[in-house]
This record gives structure tokens, C-alpha cells and sequence, in this order.
């Protein structure tokens, strides 16, 4: 809840500058082991309007981020080879990648789990099993929040 009233007033700050017409975009990359899981984000974002490409492995995402810019990334916490913390600290030394927004996947609810996700540069986390309306409404804001910045 707080930050979605961060957001509101940031949006209300900068009310008068926005163009009305201009719709939210957002290219999201989903990096995530587990298929059904993977789908499942990814029906939700695209539900919401949003141009969601899924991978399971840290490789290929790599190699996405450097074909193509996206603007969101949701990483799965614990993937296999390398885990999604250590996959975060790879893309911020990309060029393009230093400020995008990172929301983590994990079923970890214990706080070092929690901290670990900040502390290696993420923004967000969403635990497992996803609720495709919180899924949704976080991806919607930090969008939002990355577009008035």
C-alpha cells in the first residue's frame, strides 16, 4: 500500500507535464525454471496489456537483454546454474540495464531472502505462488514509476 501511495503522489506531481494520450507500454522479460509458473506470469501480464517474453534460463536471458531493450525484468529467485540475485548483478553491469526495474520471484519469505532481494538490486518481490492481480499491479507500477522518472 505504500508504495502504490508513493506512486499516486509522484503520479499527481507530475500530472500536468504528461501527455493524456499516451498509453503504458512495457516490454517485460520473465526469467523463470518453472513453466507453469512462467505462463502463468506471463498470461497475466499480457492480460494487462503488457508485451511479456518468458526464458528459463539465465543464459538466454542474457543474451535477450542484449537483443532487445525491455524495460521490466521479473526474475525467478532461485534459479538453477545461476540464481536470480546473481543474474541481477550481471544485467546492472549492462549499459542499458543500470536503472531498469527488477522484481524478484520467490516462494522465500524469510527476511535475509527479503533483504538479499534489495540488496542485489532489486526493487520488488512477489512470492510464490503469484497472484496474477498483484503480479499485474506491481508490474503496472513500477512501469508507471520508471515512465515519470
Amino acid at each position: 500500500i505504500e508504495a502504490a501511495i508513493g506512486l499516486l503522489d509522484l503520479l499527481f506531481q507530475h500530472a500536468r507535464q504528461a501527455d493524456p494520450g499516451a498509453a503504458l507500454t512495457g516490454k517485460v522479460l520473465v526469467v523463470d525454471h518453472d513453466p507453469v509458473s512462467s505462463r502463468l506470469v506471463v498470461s497475466a501480464l499480457r492480460l494487462a496489456q503488457l508485451q511479456a517474453r518468458r526464458t528459463d534460463t539465465s543464459a538466454e536471458a542474457i543474451r535477450l537483454l542484449q537483443e532487445q531493450l525491455y524495460e521490466l525484468l521479473l526474475l525467478d529467485a532461485e534459479l538453477p546454474g545461476m540464481t536470480g540475485f546473481d543474474l541481477c548483478k550481471v544485467v546492472r553491469t549492462l549499459p542499458a540495464y543500470e536503472k531498469t526495474q527488477v522484481i524478484y520471484l520467490t516462494g522465500h519469505r524469510d527476511f535475509e531472502s527479503c533483504a538479499r532481494s534489495i540488496l542485489t538490486g532489486g526493487e520488488d518481490v512477489i512470492l510464490k505462488p503469484v497472484l496474477p492481480m498483484e503480479l499485474a499491479l506491481k508490474a503496472i507500477m513500477h512501469l508507471l514509476k520508471r515512465q515519470v522518472q
